[in-house]
């Protein structure tokens, strides 16, 4: 529920570019359904879209976990992968 609402926040607002983290679950919960659903709702909404995980623990938070991170971005704006590949080169995708 929680993430079709902030899928409808995205549709309402329209933000050049969106971020989103969240737990390895989601990409595991009732077979990746959630996960299929972001990314599905910002294609759908004229969004480039992709997904990485990062160990937070590798950027100086007092965790180790994985996070799952969705990022997208109007298809008017610069390409993600150009971004991704310059920038987040420890990505994993």
């Amino acid at each position: 529920m929680q993430l079709m609402v902030y899928m409808n926040i995205i549709d309402f607002l329209k933000p050049r570019y969106v971020l989103m983290e969240n737990v390895v679950d989601i990409l595991k919960f009732v077979g990746g359904f959630l996960g299929r659903y972001a990314l599905g709702r910002l294609v759908a909404m004229n969004y480039q879209a992709r997904r990485g995980m990062m160990a937070a623990g590798s950027y100086g938070l007092p965790q180790f976990r994985m996070s799952v991170f969705l990022w997208g971005a109007l298809s008017t704006e610069v390409s993600l992968l150009f971004v991704l590949q310059d920038d987040y080169s420890d990505v994993i995708f």
